[in-house]
C-alpha cells in the first residue's frame, strides 16, 4: 500500500569516508512503513510488512505481491483466491494494513508472497521474518500414474503451498503419457502438497521433492470413487453453485453443482458422508446406500452445521430376526477375520449389513424375514456367495463354507534389507510379508493379480504382474529386487596418472545436505578406475576423499531403479585448478566455510549447504556454473573496532555470471552507523542493508560491505524511517550519523 500521502523530509548529512571526505550522503526521512518487525502497530492500525528479495542474488524484487488469503471450507483444485493485496515498491518493500478497520478487510489466515519468475511462498498469519527470500521458479514435471503405474490422462494436478484449505498456487493437466508440468513453483517450499482430480483416481495428497535434471516425479495414486447426484432445496428445486465434498483431509475432495443442481465428485471413497455448503449453510448427509444421490437441503434451523440421517429401512438389534452365521474352512475350522456382506431382502441387491468377523468365524446380524444373499471375501479362499432364507420366529442358524483356493509359494531374494510384499487384485489387497518370510502357502487368485516388493529406505517398489491362469497351482514364484545402480569413473592427477583415494555416495533426500562425507557412509578404496554401487535414484553426490578431508564433491543424477542402471562419470582430475577460488579482503586465500545455492536445489529461506574451502581458498564442492551463488555467513564477532560499540560482519553473496573459472574477493568496505533519538536510549533501531536486517546496538560498524552506492533503510518503532543513500569506498569507512525524528 502506497503511503505517499505522508510528508517526506529530505536533508543532507556530511559523509565522513576515507578517500571521499567532503561528499554528502543523502538522507530522506519518511513516515512510510519500513519496519524491521513482521507486524507493527500504528496506534490501533495493524500493519504487515516485509522486504522481498531474490533468494539467489539477494537483490530486491520490485512489484512482488503480498496477498492475504482466507481459508476456504470447500477448496477447489485449480482455483486461486485472495482477500487483500499489496505490491512491493522499487526497493522490494511491501506492506498492507490488516486490522478489522482496514478498507476491504476480510477475515484471512494465510499470506502468499509471489512475483513473476519466482516460486511463491506461503506462511500462516504473517511472513517468516522481515525479509522474504523467493527462489527463482522452476517447471516441475509430474507423472501421474495409477496403482499399476499406468498413466492417468487429463488429470488435474494442483500444487498447494499451505494447508489444504488454501488455494493452489499452480496447477496443470496431464497429457497422454500422464505428464503434467507445474510451471512457476519452488519445489522445495516448506509445504509443497500435490492433489489430483481424475474420474478413476483418489485425491492423492503427497509432498514430492524434485531436483532439476531428474526424471519426472512419479505421483502414484490409489483408485477413487465417483459419486454422482443432485442437490435440491427444501422445495425440491435444484441448487446451483453448491459445493459437495467430504473426506479425511481439508481438500475434501470438493466439486460444485451445475445449473440444475447436479454434481459429479471424483476422488472420494465409498464410506464418506457427503458434505454440502450452500452459502453459509453447511449440511452433512448420512451416505445414501445407492447412487445417484438425492441430497435435499433442510430448512436452516440456526445451527452452524445440520445433519441429515437416512430413514431407517431395516431392523436393528431387537427389531427383525437374529441371524447366526458361522464361517468355516473345508475341515470345519473357524475362519477368523473373514469379511462378509449381506444383500436383501431379494430381489433387492442393496447391501444391508457388512463387516469383518473377528469372533473366530461366528457372527450374528439382524435381518428382515425373506431371502438374502451373503457374500464371503477372505484370504486364501475363493469369493463365495450363498442364499439364505430368514424365517420369522425361527432359529436362523447358517454355515458358510468357502472354497479354498489353489496355493502357490512366493520367495524374495536376499538383496532386500526387509521383506515387504503385497498381493493385489482389481478388487482386493493384502500384505503377505509374513507368509513369505515363513515359507507358508498363499492362495492363488483365479483372476489377474500383482505382487509388489517395497523398500522402506529409500521408498521404492517393484511390480510383478500375472495374468489369469499364468501361474499354475503349486507354483513357486521367485521375486528379485533391483540390481544395484553402478557409478563408474576414473580418478587421475593433473598429469593423467591414477590417483588413490576413497569414495562414497551421499544421499540427498528432501534437500541438499552439507557436502562433508558422512562417517558411516560405505566407502570404496580405489586407485584410478572405480565402481560404486547404490540403491539411490535421482540427485546424489559422490564424495572423493578420506575421513579427514573431502577432496571433491560431484553431483550425479541417478536413473530410476533397474537391473542395468549405470552412470559413467568419466575421467575426474583431482588436483587440477579449482573452478572457483575465494580470497580474503587482503588478497590471501580465504579460510571459511562457504554455502552453495543453486536454483531448484535449495530451500532458499534455510541455511545453504556448505563446505570448507581448501588451504588455497579453492572450492571443492559441486562445479559451479552461471546462476549459482556462493554465500559466506555473517555474524557478530567478539572483537571491537575503533569508534564502534559493536561490529557486524554482513553476509556476503557472490552471484556467479559468465563461464568461469572465478576468483572472488571478500569486500572490505565499512559503514559506521550512529543512530540517536531524542526519545529513545540504547538499542532501539535497525537497518536494512542488502538482503539482511541488522539490529543496531549503539554505534555499530558494518563490515564486508561491497563498494559503491547503497540504499540503507534505518527504522525504529515510533520514529520516521531514514533512507540513506551512501557511497561505500573500496577500503576504509563511510560514517553516517543521524537522529531519527518521532513519527
Amino acid at each position: 500500500m502506497n503511503l505517499s500521502c505522508w510528508r517526506v523530509t529530505v536533508l543532507s548529512l556530511f559523509l565522513l569516508a576515507s578517500g571521499l571526505a567532503g561528499q554528502d550522503a543523502k538522507v530522506t526521512f519518511t513516515k512510510q512503513i519500513y519496519s524491521a518487525e513482521r507486524v507493527c502497530y500504528l496506534g490501533e492500525e495493524r500493519w504487515l510488512t516485509t522486504r522481498v528479495v531474490d533468494g539467489i542474488t539477494g537483490a530486491p524484487i520490485a512489484g512482488a505481491e503480498l496477498l492475504l488469503v482466507a481459508e476456504s471450507n470447500h477448496p477447489m483444485r485449480g482455483e486461486f483466491w485472495w482477500q487483500m493485496r499489496a505490491v512491493a515498491d522499487a526497493d522490494g518493500f511491501v506492506n498492507v494494513r490488516a486490522d478489522e478497520r482496514a478498507p476491504g478487510y476480510q477475515h484471512w489466515g494465510w499470506i502468499v508472497v509471489r512475483a513473476p519468475g519466482y516460486g511463491p511462498t506461503t506462511n500462516m498469519r504473517c511472513t517468516e521474518n522481515s525479509i522474504v527470500h523467493l527462489a527463482p521458479a522452476v517447471a516441475m514435471p509430474i507423472r501421474v500414474v495409477d496403482w499399476l503405474d499406468r498413466p492417468a490422462v487429463d488429470a488435474l494436478v494442483g500444487f498447494c503451498g499451505g494447508c489444504g484449505h488454501t488455494p493452489d498456487i499452480a496447477h496443470a493437466r496431464t497429457d497422454a503419457n500422464g505428464l503434467a508440468l507445474l510451471a512457476g513453483v519452488d519445489p522445495h517450499n516448506d509445504i509443497a502438497d500435490l492433489y489430483v482430480e481424475h474420474p478413476d483416481l483418489g485425491l492423492g495428497y503427497e509432498q514430492l521433492r524434485w531436483f532439476p535434471g531428474q526424471a519426472p516425479a512419479v505421483f502414484r495414486i490409489e483408485p477413487g470413487v465417483t459419486s454422482i447426484g443432485v442437490v435440491v432445496d427444501a422445495a425440491g428445486k435444484g441448487v446451483a453453485g453448491a459445493f459437495v465434498g467430504g473426506g479425511g483431509v481439508h481438500r475434501g475432495p470438493w466439486t460444485r453443482t451445475d445449473a440444475s443442481g447436479a454434481f459429479r465428485l471424483y476422488g472420494s471413497d465409498d464410506e464418506v458422508d457427503p458434505n454440502v455448503w450452500h452459502g453459509q449453510h453447511h449440511v452433512i448427509f448420512e451416505r445414501p446406500r445407492e447412487q445417484p444421490f438425492r441430497l435435499q437441503l433442510p430448512t436452516p434451523n440456526g445451527e452452524k452445521t445440520q445433519v441429515v440421517n437416512l430413514t431407517s429401512t431395516g431392523p436393528t438389534a431387537g427389531d427383525g430376526e437374529r441371524v447366526n452365521l458361522s464361517i468355516v474352512d473345508s475341515s470345519g475350522q473357524a475362519l477368523s477375520g473373514a469379511r462378509f456382506q449381506f444383500f436383501g431382502p431379494l430381489p433387492k441387491r442393496t447391501e444391508v449389513k457388512g463387516g469383518i468377523d473377528d469372533r473366530e468365524g461366528d457372527t450374528h446380524v439382524w435381518l428382515q424375514p425373506g431371502s438374502h444373499e451373503v457374500m464371503f471375501l477372505g484370504d486364501d479362499h475363493a469369493t463365495t456367495q450363498q442364499v439364505i432364507v430368514v424365517r420369522a420366529g425361527g432359529e436362523n442358524v447358517f454355515e458358510l463354507r468357502p472354497t479354498p483356493l489353489p496355493t502357490m509359494h512366493v520367495h524374495v531374494d536376499n538383496r532386500m534389507q526387509t521383506v515387504d510384499v503385497e498381493l493385489r487384485t482389481a478388487s482386493a489387497r493384502r500384505d503377505i510379508s509374513q507368509q513369505v518370510l515363513q515359507g507358508r502357502a498363499i492362495g492363488l487368485p483365479d483372476e489377474p493379480f500383482w505382487l509388489f516388493l517395497t523398500s522402506e529406505q529409500p521408498d521404492q517398489r517393484r511390480l510383478f504382474a500375472y495374468e489369469r491362469g499364468q501361474v499354475q497351482p503349486g507354483a513357486s514364484l521367485q521375486l528379485s529386487w533391483f540390481q544395484a545402480t553402478r557409478i563408474t569413473g576414473r580418478l587421475v592427477d593433473a598429469e593423467g596418472d591414477p590417483v588413490q583415494s576413497s569414495l562414497s555416495v551421499l544421499a540427498v533426500g528432501n534437500g541438499v545436505p552439507g557436502f562433508d562425507r558422512i562417517d558411516d557412509a560405505p566407502t570404496v578404496e580405489t586407485s584410478g578406475a572405480f565402481t560404486l554401487t547404490t540403491e539411490l535414484e535421482g540427485l546424489a553426490f559422490v564424495i572423493v576423499g578420506g575421513a579427514d578431508e573431502t577432496e571433491r564433491v560431484m553431483p550425479v543424477l541417478l536413473p530410476p531403479r533397474a537391473d542395468d542402471a549405470h552412470v559413467d562419470l568419466g575421467t575426474i582430475i583431482i588436483d587440477g585448478p579449482p573452478r572457483l577460488r575465494l580470497l580474503a579482503a587482503d588478497g590471501e586465500p580465504l579460510a571459511a566455510v562457504v554455502g552453495f545455492v543453486r536454483t531448484g536445489w535449495n530451500e532458499v529461506r534455510d541455511t545453504p549447504p556448505s563446505l570448507a574451502l581448501d588451504s588455497d581458498g579453492g572450492w571443492r564442492g559441486p562445479d559451479p556454473m552461471a546462476g549459482d551463488a556462493m554465500v559466506i555467513a555473517g555474524g557478530r564477532p567478539e572483537e571491537t573496532a575503533a569508534g564502534a560499540n559493536h561490529v557486524v560482519d554482513l553476509r556476503v553473496r557472490f552471484p556467479l555470471t559468465g563461464e568461469g573459472p572465478w576468483t572472488l574477493q571478500m569486500p572490505a568496505g565499512e559503514v559506521l552507523l550512529e543512530v540517536t533519538s531524542k526519545t529513545e536510549q540504547g538499542a532501539f533501531a535497525a537497518v536494512f542493508v542488502g538482503d539482511e536486517v541488522v539490529r543496531l546496538d549503539g554505534v555499530t560498524l558494518l563490515r564486508r560491505v561491497p563498494p559503491g552506492p547503497h540504499r540503507l533503510f534505518v527504522t525504529a518503532n515510533h520514529h520516521q524511517t531514514a533512507i540513506v543513500e551512501v557511497i561505500v569506498p573500496p577500503t576504509g569507512r563511510a560514517v553516517v550519523k543521524l537522529e531519527l525524528p518521532p513519527r
